[in-house]
């Protein structure tokens, strides 16, 4: 809620959203083409934290339309180097994201269905994830009982991995 709030004025208020959209694009890749061509890394992670605060039409221009272009982009300069989506809250848009060329893994939050993933997504992309993040905030006991669970969830199918840590 308190996204949808900080989103929607700066949305409507600044006709050139685009080009601020853009600017954070390049400065991404910027700063992960060192990361990729100097410290040799071997998969990038793209967060994006405000996919799920904007509705679907908005989501994809600002928020799909932008990730393609940088996946499109690394993988031109990279073609070996891994890439991971997180939208976070992108809902069934997740479909599409998995559908953007050169994108290797989704991380899912953890609001997503375990069982909607594998009917929709399993095959097409590697996924990790779905563990609460306030999970990481208990006692080990319940993260290693929680992190079970979403594996259980998650199926026999080798598709899906926990987080084990993060990308570059």
């Amino acid at each position: 809620a308190d996204r949808n709030r900080e989103a929607n004025p700066a949305w409507r208020k600044h006709r050139n959203w685009h080009l601020m959209t853009a600017v954070g694009a390049f400065a991404w890749l910027r700063q992960n083409a060192y990361r990729v061509h100097v410290l040799r890394a071997e998969a990038l992670q793209l967060f994006d934290s405000w996919a799920g605060a904007l509705a679907e039409p908005e989501r994809r221009r600002w928020c799909l339309a932008p990730a393609a272009e940088i996946v499109a982009r690394v993988k031109r300069r990279f073609p070996e180097v891994r890439i991971i989506l997180f939208p976070r809250g992108a809902g069934s848009l997740y479909r599409d994201y998995a559908a953007v060329p050169g994108v290797d893994a989704l991380s899912l939050d953890s609001a997503v269905e375990l069982d909607w993933a594998r009917a929709e997504l399993q095959g097409k992309v590697a996924l990790q994830g779905n563990l609460d993040p306030l999970v990481l905030t208990t006692d080990p006991a319940t993260v290693v009982r929680e992190a079970a669970a979403v594996i259980r969830a998650a199926g026999p199918a080798p598709w899906h991995r926990a987080p084990s840590r993060h990308q570059a």
